[in-house]
Formats: C-alpha cells, sequence, structure tokens
C-alpha cells in the first residue's frame, strides 16, 4: 500500500507514545543543558572574583609585612644608637648632674662603737 507507514515493530506490540512528545523532550533536555551552562558560568565568575580578592589580600599583607619588616631593622638601629656608652655618659653628665667618681670625694663611714 502506498502512504501507509511500517513500523519495525513486531506485531502485536503497540508503539507507547511518550509523555511529552518529541519536541517536548529535547526542548527538556535543551533547557536542562542551559541550566547546567548557566550554573557553570556563575560558578566561574564566582571563583574568579575568589581569586581577585584573595590575590589583592596576599599583596596588601605583602606590603604589611615589608613595612613591618622595615620598622624592625629602623628599631634595631635606634637601640643600637641608644646602648652606645658614649651617649649614656653624656645622658648621666647633662641631665642627671652626675661626674666621674675621684678620690678626693671618696669618704669611709665607720659605725660608732658601742658604750
Amino acid at each position: 500500500r502506498l502512504g501507509s507507514r511500517s513500523t519495525n515493530q513486531p506485531k502485536g506490540k503497540k508503539r507507547r507514545p511518550s509523555r511529552l512528545g518529541g519536541h517536548a523532550e529535547v526542548s527538556a533536555r535543551i533547557l536542562l543543558l542551559g541550566l547546567a551552562l548557566v550554573v557553570s558560568a556563575l560558578s566561574l565568575v564566582h571563583s574568579r572574583y575568589q581569586e581577585r580578592r584573595i590575590y589583592s589580600q596576599m599583596e596588601r599583607l605583602e606590603r604589611l609585612s615589608q613595612q613591618l619588616q622595615s620598622d624592625i631593622e629602623n628599631l634595631a638601629v635606634q637601640r643600637a644608637a641608644l646602648g652606645v656608652t658614649t651617649r649614656i655618659d653624656g645622658v648621666v653628665r647633662d641631665q642627671l648632674g652626675m661626674v666621674p667618681i675621684r678620690p678626693a670625694d671618696t669618704r669611709d663611714f665607720r659605725p660608732e662603737a658601742r658604750r
């Protein structure tokens, strides 16, 4: 017969129609793949944002570390300068009015004998 459709299904079994139909199944798959693509793109954007934020924080901490290292070196130099003996002698003489001991300034004190 012309115009009749032949199916490759065995006799007695009827083809079960899909619930969504052929076009609906394809549309659902495309929608699901599109959704997966959007989720993947959002995940990529989020990870790039986190990468930039962490990199910026790392650079800020490196600058802070360099500043602290510089401060440590400056404080070590100041500490060494404060510990120099000639500076200490100058401060003792000028600010405290102290002078080196001379033998003439030495006095002996002896306790009086008890009666």
